[in-house]
């Protein structure tokens, strides 16, 4: 398995790959978590992460992100996008009507039992895409990437 940060360009190359999308505040402990999990289930596809792994000495921690052009064409390649505890539905919704993922992407979306209620987020994204399901764990987001991975193969 290889895992891609910005700037580090990504050309497909027949492998699958997830792209890891979602909150990046409060740290990004949870993309590592991802990429183990996809590890340990013996993925041996690409992961996608947009968090900058070394952001330039002394400029803070997001000015990797200043190129946004790293995110808006890799995410376009990607076969899945995990999307983890997103920022609103209108953010998820947006991967839709905007035809962000490919035509053969998929996206799966999951936000932890934490952090859920106090956001109202699950409910919000079930109104706005009611067959969305909307995973309670990590683990359980990162099996869904996996399972939609394995129907892409299949088709």
């Amino acid at each position: 398995m290889r895992v891609i940060h910005p700037p580090e360009p990504y050309t497909p190359d027949g492998r699958p790959s997830v792209y890891l999308a979602g909150r990046a505040v409060d740290g990004d402990e949870w993309r590592e978590q991802a990429a183990t999990l996809l590890a340990t289930s013996g993925y041996d596809g690409t992961v996608l992460d947009p968090f900058p792994r070394h952001p330039a000495a002394g400029t803070g921690r997001f000015a990797a992100w200043a190129p946004l052009g790293w995110q808006s064409t890799t995410i376009r390649c990607a076969d899945v996008v995990l999307f983890w505890e997103p920022a609103g539905p209108i953010t998820v919704a947006d991967l839709y009507s905007r035809q962000v993922l490919s035509g053969r992407g998929s996206l799966v979306v999951g936000w932890g039992p934490d952090t859920a209620w106090r956001s109202g987020m699950p409910g919000r994204l079930h109104h706005e895409l009611p067959w969305l399901t909307v995973h309670t764990t990590l683990a359980a987001t990162v099996a869904a990437a996996l399972q939609q991975l394995a129907a892409l193969r299949a088709a």
